[in-house]
């Protein structure tokens, strides 16, 4: 264990230990985001195991570098947070899960503060002309998280908001403009236009930068 995560380890309670991310952790991250989405009212969001894989299998992510887990006694994942580097290494983001039986012991801090070390090596990578930021997704609905977040001087910048409605039978039938009609999507044939048309809608998007035609597939 490095020295930075023996500090972290200081601040948990006795018998929790923090530690990278490992392959074998994929089933129980996936069920603590779960848990973790289900205590906060909103399982929607979660993701699923195979969506889990396929992060961590993305060519800029490296696990042993940019995940961490917080283990209990027992061996169970009751922490998880995660590094990205979102674009050119100075568009940084976390996003971390506690859950609710284990908060108040120091997790969600030994994980924000062990992913800012890993933001720091990052950004002797950026541009030396660039602001660097590192940003951190929360719900909006968990006060701990807000509390925990402000302590270590972070402050809201962006809220989103999801919208739902509830059908109890087939929808309008859409009415589209002249010269305007719906088709299905074929891959291999409308990939590159419909990559070409998401760059440009996007580039007034708050924080938006364009992506590639790989990048946009591995999204997809």
């Amino acid at each position: 264990m490095n020295t930075k995560l023996q500090t972290e380890q200081a601040i948990l309670d006795p018998g929790l230990k923090l530690r990278p991310v490992q392959w074998s952790d994929l089933e129980a991250v996936a069920r603590l985001i779960y848990e973790v989405c289900e205590a906060d009212g909103d399982t929607t969001v979660a993701v699923t195991s195979d969506e889990l894989k396929h992060e961590w299998e993305t060519p800029e992510f490296n696990l042993a570098t940019d995940a961490f887990v917080v283990e209990a006694g027992d061996g169970r994942i009751v922490g998880f947070e995660e590094f990205n580097n979102q674009h050119g290494h100075y568009s940084l983001s976390t996003d971390g899960y506690v859950h609710p039986q284990f908060k108040g012991m120091g997790i969600g801090t030994s994980l924000l503060r062990t992913i800012e070390e890993r933001a720091l090596q990052e950004t002797s990578l950026a541009d030396p002309d660039v602001r660097v930021f590192l940003r951190s997704i929360i719900d909006n609905r968990d006060p701990s998280s807000h509390d925990l977040h402000k302590n270590e001087g972070y402050h809201p910048m962006r809220y989103h908001w999801r919208m739902e409605v509830v059908l109890d039978g087939p929808p309008v039938e859409p009415k589209f403009p002249e010269g305007v009609e719906l088709r299905p999507f074929i891959k291999g044939e409308h990939d590159v236009k419909v990559w070409q048309a998401q760059n440009e809608s996007f580039r007034d998007h708050w924080g938006s930068h364009d992506v590639t035609l790989e990048e946009w597939k591995r999204s997809r």
